[in-house]
């Protein structure tokens, strides 16, 4: 298995209510849709549903579903459906009372000839999956 991880992303949350929103994916679809155009346009193509989380990429559609909850520090999604074994793992860390570090991190055990081919964009991937998840449950003023 590979690891692919990239920049956390700050949510500005505290840890435990970070972890209590994530675990509501459906709210996080509604928070989405109430973003202003330009994160919102950040965010096209990602999901979600009431256990899952959808992304389409150019290799198509990849669905997430919940596999390990620990509050209030992990959320980990497998793979639905993929020809290859894929997780995703969220893991929060309280930066402060009130900010929570977003951390996805994804194992994918790639065929040598996929990797070279989407290894580098899968780090690009894991900062759009910080940066969605951190938008969708931040306390907004």
């Amino acid at each position: 298995m590979s690891e692919y991880k990239g920049k956390p992303a700050i949510a500005n949350i505290n840890v435990n209510d970070a972890y209590l929103k994530l675990c509501d994916l459906k709210a996080l679809q509604q928070r989405i849709e109430e973003l202003p155009d330009e994160q919102r346009a950040q965010l096209q193509g990602v999901t979600f549903s009431d256990e899952a989380i959808s992304f389409t990429t150019p290799m198509g559609e990849f669905r997430f579903v919940a596999s390990e909850k620990i509050p209030p520090e992990r959320i980990a999604f497998a793979a639905d459906g993929s020809p290859i074994p894929l997780s995703i793992a969220v893991n929060l860390k309280e930066e402060s009372a009130e900010s929570t570090s977003v951390n996805t991190v994804i194992d994918a055990d790639l065929p040598f000839f996929v990797k070279t081919m989407v290894g580098g964009k899968l780090k690009e991937v894991v900062e759009k999956i910080n940066l969605v998840i951190a938008q969708s449950i931040s306390n907004h003023a």
